[in-house]
């Protein structure tokens, strides 16, 4: 929601029945009526900073809650929320999991890779926890071009200089080990 339209949409849901509790330093408001909750946002959450913008609304679905038109975020910024605020559950957050598996194959996965720059690391990491929790499943919900567009812009990070990992002699050349591994991992599995 665009700040300048929060006290008009509170003013419409508190006339229609429902509970508001704003949190303007937070700038956030909970919404309830009975059982049903839900957080309405005009700001984007710590460290993301920021308002939402036209992107966010010109994706947006519209559905209905309790009766009103309402419009919600789409998927794609629903996860990059989910990724890139930190909480408690963040990295282990099962709802991560669950809507890449339910919704991986229709993702406008472009457009999540642009809402993650600076953060490529963290949402490989989270790609990779999805595959440890949907091995089969998740064969067909993370297309490849995004696991070697994360993998390159994160070894893109490293910094000049940086210490290289030295090679265990047992074990040979390090090149050879990640090229087998890469030969056996999701995407380029036997």
């Amino acid at each position: 929601m665009r700040a300048e339209d929060v006290p008009a949409a509170a003013d419409s849901v508190a006339a229609a029945g429902l509970r508001v509790d704003r949190d303007d330093s937070n700038r956030k408001a909970r919404l309830s009526y009975g059982d049903h909750r839900v957080v309405l946002r005009w700001a984007l959450p710590r460290p993301l900073f920021g308002g939402y913008d036209d992107i966010w609304f010109g994706q947006a679905r519209r559905t209905r809650f309790l009766g009103l038109r309402v419009k919600v975020a789409p998927v794609e910024e629903l996860l990059w929320l989910k990724m890139a605020v930190p909480s408690g559950a963040s990295l282990g957050d099962p709802l991560i999991g669950q809507m890449l598996l339910s919704r991986g194959a229709d993702l406008d996965w472009p457009r999540l890779l642009s809402r993650m720059a600076g953060q490529e690391a963290l949402f490989l990491a989270h790609v990779f926890l999805f595959w440890h929790q949907y091995p089969e499943s998740a064969r067909h919900a993370v297309p490849e071009w995004l696991i070697d567009a994360l993998r390159e812009r994160t070894d893109r990070l490293q910094e000049p200089g940086a210490i290289e990992e030295e090679e265990d002699e047992e074990d040979g050349d390090t090149e050879a080990v990640e090229s087998r591994l890469a030969d056996q991992s999701l995407h380029r599995g036997p």
